[in-house]
């Protein structure tokens, strides 16, 4: 058995893309700023990957699956 087996976390698979809604507002203060947001995933597709042993012509596509939030803090100059 080779131990020196190295896995390259990429291969040359197609692009992977997915879209995301932030909805959101933005409390700003004399130097900084705050903005909390919702993040709604819309679309998104992967494929497989060597990496994980997964089949590369796997595809996974999913519409509207899960939400998350975001908070952003910025300070002026």
């Amino acid at each position: 058995m080779n131990s020196s087996k190295f896995y390259s976390p990429h291969n040359n698979q197609p692009l992977e893309f997915g879209a995301n809604i932030n909805a959101g507002f933005i409390k700003e203060y004399k130097k900084f700023y705050l903005r909390p947001s919702l993040i709604i995933p819309i679309y998104q597709n992967l494929k497989g990957d060597k990496v994980f042993r997964e089949n590369q012509n796997m595809n996974i596509s999913k519409w509207f699956n899960g939400i998350g939030v975001s908070l952003k803090i910025g300070k002026y100059f």
